[in-house]
């Protein structure tokens, strides 16, 4: 098949190939650096390096950001590739392109869920206000499984705290919420804007690419979890699993009731002892001084900065256990260059509100055939929050007996609301973003609607 598309491109000049990647081509330049590495005949790797899409590797390489009204997923790909030969050649421009992109996208383009753009295309950093979170379409998921993608590429050849940072941030928040937990139907567009809602693919009819992504997305929980290196193993991601270190006659199991809490404890079994080193991620999300481990009960002296790994090396036998400890809390994050709207995280969780279905009774959400959910709700019609962020945290309580469900106390308005995780939010309105106003701008507000509704 490689050897047929170099018959393909081999005529076009460099411009037709350029326009000719300009369309949303998936990933078919990592595809042919694939083969080169499965074969070592640089005649693959040429050809690779052909179908770089020179529109965007320029401008990236340059450090321009070139994204804005640009397709999203059929830039990632194209990016992912770039990643590729680098890892490959050791080309400094490749390796560049990519982590420019990967840096761009996450730090100025990503909302809190870890998604990003709106009816599929990248939108200026500075319209987070005025045009992402009022969107009724909002990320794509097949955009954060290509981000998530790429993402790990990057963290194996540089382990980083904050490219695990984003993982748990994407998987948790878009990645697990993108699919309806009692049948399985997958979520095209996650809108941002308050008071809308998901549709999700039917069983045999709506095969869209995030129904294909989404097969993947959700067996791919185990990919983040851990990573080895020699005698060196990271864990990244409090997820209950076992994990068979072969290399090393080590079987390490983990359990947790993460997000419940942040309490982990991971049990080694051992051929025979073995000195390894085991290194734990120290969110960038937790307080300086939070994390604290343990081994076999006793504390661990170990410097747990947030942003950095905590690593412990002994000498561990059957029965060690190194317990983990990440206090969770109540924390908010702002919608990117705004201060008028604001989202609600247990520790890394985003809690979103549960809006009912008010105007959506009829609606069959697994059989709309229609991957943008249309019935917006006014914006005015969704509750606010009142104060200022620093007064959030301190107005929403735990619901007692109920594990990970909150509620306002004299927070929102009209009305207090319930929060849950988002991925737990389905088949009803939801808001992750609340907008912040003061008591006064909302009498105002009010009063007028109540005169407009008196017909005065």
């Amino acid at each position: 098949m490689a050897d047929w598309l170099q018959t393909v491109i081999e005529p076009l000049t460099d411009a037709q190939i350029r326009e000719m990647l300009e369309t949303e081509h998936g990933g078919i330049m990592e595809v042919v650096a694939d083969v080169y590495a499965i074969t070592g005949d640089a005649k693959y790797l040429a050809l690779a390096k052909r179908l770089n899409h020179q529109s965007l590797f320029e401008p990236l390489v340059r450090g321009e950001d070139c994204l804005t009204g640009l397709h999203a997923n059929a830039q990632i790909p194209k990016v992912i590739s770039m990643e590729r030969v680098y890892q490959l050649t050791g080309e400094p421009a490749y390796g560049k392109a990519a982590r420019f992109f990967w840096d761009n996208v996450v730090n100025t383009r990503t909302f809190v869920i870890g998604g990003h753009g709106a009816n599929e295309f990248f939108f200026a950093p500075d319209a987070f206000a005025t045009l992402g979170v009022i969107s009724k379409t909002g990320p794509e998921t097949c955009n954060t499984y290509n981000l998530l993608k790429l993402s790990r590429q990057l963290w194996l050849v540089a382990p980083s705290v904050a490219i695990a940072d984003f993982i748990e941030r994407a998987l948790y928040n878009h990645i697990l919420s993108s699919q309806e937990p009692d049948r399985g139907g997958f979520v095209y567009f996650t809108s941002m804007r308050p008071g809308h809602y998901r549709t999700y693919s039917s069983d045999t009819e709506d095969f869209w690419c995030c129904t294909d992504t989404g097969m993947e997305s959700h067996v791919k929980y185990g990919r983040f979890i851990y990573a080895h290196s020699d005698d060196h193993l990271w864990v990244d991601l409090l997820i209950p699993s076992q994990l068979h270190w072969t290399d090393q006659g080590v079987t390490v199991r983990l359990d947790t009731r993460f997000p419940e809490d942040g309490k982990a404890t991971l049990t080694v079994s051992a051929k025979q002892p073995r000195r390894l080193t085991i290194a734990v991620r120290c969110p960038g999300w937790l307080k300086p001084g939070a994390m604290k481990l343990t081994v076999n009960g006793t504390p661990e002296p170990v410097e747990a900065r947030p942003g950095s790994y905590a690593a412990v090396e002994r000498t561990w036998r059957t029965g060690d256990r190194l317990e983990i400890d990440w206090p969770l809390t109540l924390r908010t994050e702002m919608l990117p260059r705004s201060n008028e709207w604001v989202a609600v995280l247990w520790g890394p969780i985003v809690l979103a509100g549960e809006l009912g279905t008010a105007g959506l009774e009829d609606l069959d959400f697994r059989n709309t055939h229609n991957y943008v959910a249309t019935q917006e709700l006014p914006l005015d019609q969704v509750p606010v929050f009142i104060g200022n962020a620093d007064d959030v945290v301190a107005k929403i309580k735990p619901v007692d007996g109920r594990p990970l469900a909150f509620r306002t106390a004299g927070l929102a308005q009209p009305t207090d609301v319930s929060l849950s995780p988002f991925y737990r939010v389905h088949r009803q309105r939801y808001a992750v973003y609340w907008r912040l106003m003061d008591r006064a701008a909302y009498d105002v507000r009010r009063h007028g609607d109540a005169r407009e509704a008196d017909g005065k």
